[in-house]
Parts: structure tokens; sequence; C-alpha cells
């Protein structure tokens, strides 16, 4: 679902930065912090973020000399956002859990969080598993 979601908005970084904001509504964070969290250029979070601004997804503010990013609460089709975001990330296809048996024998998996629509829980996935590969 995510690279239907990819395709409609016309890249993976808008895609991230954006499902960031919906889905973090309270945080704020400048061109580093979003560089940390979301492991994109910086030039390319800035060019976006310019675009969100543009049509009023976010508001900036600066603190200390720097510019910091947060979600625009009044932006109008934010429950829409959320939604298909959420959607998303519950899809079935979830590619990125494919992949778990990667990391070691997985015995248990429990989702919470984002996965249920409960974005201010404190845990989204808890996984258990032998033999750890850490590795990966």
């Amino acid at each position: 679902m995510m690279d239907i979601l990819e395709n409609i908005f016309g890249s993976k970084t808008k895609l991230r930065l954006m499902r960031f904001f919906i889905l973090k509504p309270d945080k704020s964070l400048n061109i580093k912090d979003l560089k940390e969290k979301i492991g994109i250029d910086g030039k390319v979070i800035l060019g976006n973020l310019r675009t969100f601004l543009r049509i009023g997804l976010v508001k900036s503010y600066l603190k200390k000399k720097k510019r910091y990013y947060t979600f625009n609460e009044n932006f109008p089709f934010y429950s829409e956002f959320y939604n298909l975001f959420i959607k998303a990330n519950t899809n079935p296809d979830f590619k990125e859990l494919a992949g778990l048996n990667k990391i070691g024998k997985v015995k248990f998996i429990a989702v919470g969080g984002i996965f249920t629509n409960y974005i201010k829980a404190r845990l989204d996935i808890l996984i258990v598993c032998d033999d750890l590969d850490r590795k990966i």
C-alpha cells in the first residue's frame, strides 16, 4: 500500500515526511533532527518542507536561531490523510514484517500504537525471538 502512496505523492521522501508530520502532530523538529529521524538528505527535506509550508501542512518558527517545523493543526485534510496513513500501516501486505524471519526464530509478535490506530501508545511492536542475529 505504501508503494501506491509513493506513486500518488510523487516520491518516497515526500511521503515519509508527510507521514511523519501527520502521525506525530505534536512533534517540532529542525532540519538536522528530521534528517536523523527519517534518514533523508537535508536539502531534499528542505525542498519538501517549502512545499508543505506553501500548502499549509506544516508551520515553522524560530527558536534559538534554528527553524523548527511542526504540523499545522488547522490543515483542512488532516483526518483524511491520517486515516490514509493508518490504513497503509495496517495493510495485511505489510512488507516490512515479511522479513522478520531474518532476525531469528520469531516466537511472538504483539502490535499496538500505530498499528491499532492509537498513536499515543508507547509501543508499536514487540517481537520475541530466539537465536537473534545482532548483525542485522
